[in-house]
């Protein structure tokens, strides 16, 4: 029964454990001994079905029955709640500490890339850090100390019409990696558009000293870099939505085709505009050779990308059809 399955996934969902599977085979066993005791499906009304998961209990206090009060922090009850406090204090925390550690470095004049990011990354590192340490004791504290009645009160009211729609198991995604790529992203806009200059080979002079030559800005990327911002913004965009959600819904997928269309455009484009690198300035004689040596390695470079693209194009298609083909096996159901 949907309502049944939606309900296991409901609690399922509340479980950090590595019993999770074995605990939602459980608890759909239990459940549809309960349903056959009542006079089987074919007998029970949809409101019946809703009365008896009330009389089981909400998702959050079924889930609350495999975790014993003496082995865990942070319980299910309180436990969206405090994830909630958490997003918006690390969120409000990031974004200040970047911001006025940003202002501090900089002194009307350009900051160095190095000196950027060990003060505005390390130092929102470190608050979160901190914040994150403090937000957990909180609520910890009012998990051992506080009223388990009180913790409760709202989930008595609870509507098994509310629970949330059935997520297939490939639909699912993981959040600390969404969070990594949604900063790897956020970085790399960074980078390539406040530092680009900087990223090139750095050699020796014969006079002493170093000297650079920026080859992001005399490459092919760096003339074609408004279709990566592009590419770049629309992944971010997607990612935010994928760490909000957890769920990769048939929308979303259809997006990260279309950006994975937009990728391969650009590679396509990158490797027509050739030579790669057009550096107008003359070279160090033993440098030549280094160039000569990336400039040879790009378009392999650029082909394995390509055939990677496609090959995420290829996985997205099928995960939409076997997707299709789920959903219709649900609905003969």
């Amino acid at each position: 029964m949907e309502l049944i399955d939606r309900y296991v996934a409901a609690v399922g969902r509340k479980i950090w454990s590595r019993d999770r599977a074995d605990i939602e085979r459980e608890l759909r066993s239990v459940l549809q001994d309960q349903v056959d005791e009542r006079g089987g499906p074919k007998n029970l009304a949809a409101d019946d079905v809703e009365r008896l998961l009330k009389e089981y209990g909400s998702p959050a206090e079924v889930a609350a029955r495999y975790y014993p009060e003496d082995q865990r922090l942070i319980g299910p009850v309180l436990f969206p709640v405090y994830l909630m406090v958490l997003k918006i204090v690390l969120l409000a925390v990031g974004i200040g500490i970047a911001v006025a550690r940003t202002l501090m470095l900089w002194d009307g004049g350009f900051v160095p890339l190095g000196l950027w990011f060990t003060g505005v990354i390390g130092g929102v590192l470190s608050a979160w850090l901190t914040s994150f340490g403090s937000v957990t004791l909180v609520f910890a504290l009012i998990e051992r100390f506080a009223d388990p009645q009180d913790l409760e009160t709202d989930q008595k009211d609870w509507d098994p019409a509310d629970l949330p729609p059935l997520v297939q198991e490939n639909a699912r995604v993981s959040r600390p990696a969404a969070a990594a790529s949604l900063l790897f992203l956020a970085l790399a806009l960074i980078v390539l558009n406040l530092y680009g200059e900087h990223l090139g080979l750095y050699y020796r002079q014969q006079g002493g000293g170093f000297a650079s030559v920026s080859l992001f800005v005399y490459s092919a990327l760096a003339r074609n870099l408004w279709l990566l911002n592009v590419i770049l913004i629309a992944s971010a965009a997607r990612t935010l939505v994928l760490l909000r959600t957890g769920i990769q819904t048939m929308i979303l997928r259809g997006v990260g085709m279309a950006i994975t269309v937009c990728a391969m455009f650009l590679v396509v484009r990158l490797w027509s505009d050739r030579p790669f690198f057009q550096i107008p300035v003359e070279l160090p004689p033993d440098i030549t050779p280094v160039l000569a040596l990336l400039e040879s390695m790009a378009p392999f470079v650029l082909g394995i990308v390509f055939l990677g693209l496609a090959a995420d194009l290829l996985s997205d298609a099928r995960q939409i059809w076997m997707g299709r083909q789920q959903a219709n096996e649900t609905e003969v159901r």
